[in-house]
């Protein structure tokens, strides 16, 4: 009499978990970036507060020797480089600038889909070998 033992192979899954802790540089780093990030907010404040309370702006200058003075008051932003400072000013400004001069995306959709009817009306209403004075010649 003989047995036949059948085995199957199983496979088995491993998974491993590793932990990665950040290096001292990139801890410097990041302390670093959320010091700009507070500066940012802190000079953003002043400038919507000062126009609040006085309805001035503050121009460019102003913000950078605002900045400078933060950065000499404060013992953690010394050891930031005085351009990097000033850097995070000019982005301020840059921001209110976009924000009050350049127009939404939104607008420049609708101003492009509004141009796009129009074009299309007059398409359908004038013929295209008549040419009106008031009309601007489209181009196709």
């Amino acid at each position: 009499m003989q047995v036949t033992v059948t085995i199957q192979q199983q496979t088995m899954l491993r998974s491993y978990k590793y932990r990665l802790y950040p290096v001292e540089q990139q801890e410097v780093r990041k302390r670093t970036l959320a010091l700009l990030c507070d500066l940012y907010n802190e000079l953003r404040e002043e400038k919507v507060e000062k126009y609040k309370k006085d309805k001035i702006t503050l121009t460019k200058t102003e913000l950078r020797r605002i900045a400078l003075e933060k950065r000499c008051s404060s013992e953690e932003l010394t050891q930031v480089h005085s351009q990097v400072v000033q850097n995070v000013s000019d982005r301020v400004t840059s921001a209110f600038k976009n924000f009050f001069e350049k127009p939404s995306q939104l607008e420049l959709n609708e101003t492009k889909s509004n141009e796009l009817l129009l074009h299309h009306h007059l398409r359908t209403h004038f013929p295209s070998h008549v040419q009106h004075k008031c009309l601007p010649d489209l181009q196709e």
